[in-house]
């Protein structure tokens, strides 16, 4: 039954997931406040089943790895050497017998060692590799997620994305109608990082010639507070990132 409703499970959450993935864009791109609720709640589902398919899904695969046959006979093979060891390294007396004249006990003498070609070494040795194919499987399945991770990321980080984006959202009224556009000021934009978003943004302001306002030139947000997306630090006169305002400068003089 769990080999069936796995995969099942599996399929229906990747399922649900693409389908709230591809629905959400069409609700999030309206003004109402229900379609914004509803494409929020989309996207919040779609994380949550994909992230969970993806678990199940490796799952899977870490089962396919290893059978259950293997594992109870590396189990009955590690309980039969730990007795088979104890019964070896145990004296005669021990075992209720006499040691011989001049006779070493085998405890005393020498240790258990298995023989590797067959019996409880051959076990060992064969549940050894399964343990190793069972690591190599989760190392390749885990390989795969990231590689599968860093392409969407690599994919929906791309500036063709971004200004499709913001041109379905406000960057149209740039060209509407016969004059050529509208007047479009971008107010109170900000970061404190140089992120993806915010080099995507300069490059979006300077092809498209948009008037704007920076958030903020303080240092502080309220006294004692200090303002992350701040030009300037707390003193009003020294530059707190000066990557940050050489591309505010740029974007002044294009």
């Amino acid at each position: 039954a769990d080999a069936v409703l796995g995969p099942g499970v599996a399929f229906s959450l990747t399922l649900f997931s693409v389908l709230a993935f591809l629905l959400a864009p069409r609700y999030v791109g309206r003004c109402t406040m229900m379609d914004w609720v509803v494409g929020l709640s989309l996207t919040s589902f779609a994380f949550g089943t994909s992230a969970v398919s993806l678990f199940l899904w490796m799952r899977i695969a870490l089962g396919a790895c290893s059978s259950d046959s293997d594992s109870t006979e590396c189990e009955g093979s590690d309980a039969s050497v730990r007795e088979m060891s104890m019964r070896e390294t145990a004296s005669p007396v021990e075992r209720g017998g006499a040691t011989p004249a001049g006779a070493v006990s085998p405890g005393q003498g020498r240790p258990f060692i298995p023989e590797a070609g067959g019996g409880s070494g051959g076990k060992q040795a064969l549940c050894m590799r399964a343990l190793v194919s069972k690591r190599l499987c989760a190392l390749v399945v885990s390989l795969v997620a990231l590689i599968l991770l860093l392409s969407l990321h690599h994919r929906f980080g791309e500036y063709d994305v971004f200004v499709a984006e913001v041109d379905e959202r406000w960057g149209f009224m740039l060209s509407w109608g016969d004059e050529g556009g509208v007047p479009v000021w971008l107010g109170e934009f900000g970061t404190s990082s140089d992120s993806l978003y915010w080099r995507h943004t300069m490059r979006y302001l300077r092809e498209h010639d948009v008037d704007w306002s920076y958030w903020s030139l303080n240092g502080e947000m309220s006294p004692g507070h200090r303002e992350s997306f701040g030009l300037l630090n707390p003193d009003m006169v020294t530059v707190q990132q000066p990557w940050k305002m050489h591309d505010i400068q740029e974007l002044i003089n294009r």
